[in-house]
């Protein structure tokens, strides 16, 4: 493997299959296994470019969307017919408790009437609703799954409760596979693959 390039026809399975049987693609000696890090290494890189790239694109979408929907929003059209809904007496609209409206044709303008729209800050009312509405708060039991696993013996025939010995029901275990991991040096720290 001369180039970066070479690199790219590992990605398929068929391929990798192919180049095992001649050999081409068959780590032998220290001096294989750098290079096929190093290849690694630059795959991984462009893939992070890539993903920075999706990254930068989705972004520059969503700023973009905002924009439409913020000129949505304020439109010379909207304002007139805003201005024109303002001058049409009282006795033309249909007036509820939230709107008022007006029928034309092609649709209908209508004004819908602000409110008040409580902003929370749940701590503090929590804590006020303990002592003045109890009946308003939730209380709903927790595990601490990190203290308890610390309690725990966990194998393959279960988990047992070390203080008492106890197998501890609710648990299921399963046996998860070990896996491989391309630890790769970056300037300023590893990277993981």
């Amino acid at each position: 493997m001369n180039n970066y390039e070479d690199i790219n026809k590992y990605e398929d399975p068929e391929t990798v299959e192919a180049y095992e049987d001649d050999g081409s693609c068959v780590i032998t000696c220290d001096e294989d296994a750098e290079r096929f890090l190093n290849y690694e290494k630059k795959r991984l890189a462009n893939l992070d470019r890539l993903l920075a790239l999706c990254d930068a694109e989705q972004q520059r979408i969503q700023s973009k969307r905002a924009e439409i929907e913020d000129k949505k929003l304020k439109s010379f059209y909207r304002e007139q017919l805003n201005r024109y809904f303002m001058k049409i007496g009282a006795d033309k609209k249909r007036k509820t408790k939230t709107s008022e409206r007006y029928d034309l044709l092609s649709g209908k303008l209508v004004r819908k009437f602000g409110g008040f729209s409580p902003i929370r800050d749940n701590s503090k009312l929590t804590e006020w609703a303990l002592e003045t509405a109890p009946d308003c708060v939730e209380m709903k039991p927790s595990l601490k799954w990190a203290e308890l696993k610390k309690q725990l013996v966990i194998d393959a025939d279960g988990a047992v409760y070390k203080p008492t010995g106890e197998v501890v029901e609710g648990i299921q275990v399963e046996q998860t596979p070990d896996t491989f991991v391309i630890e790769i040096e970056k300037e300023g720290g590893a990277l993981n693959g």
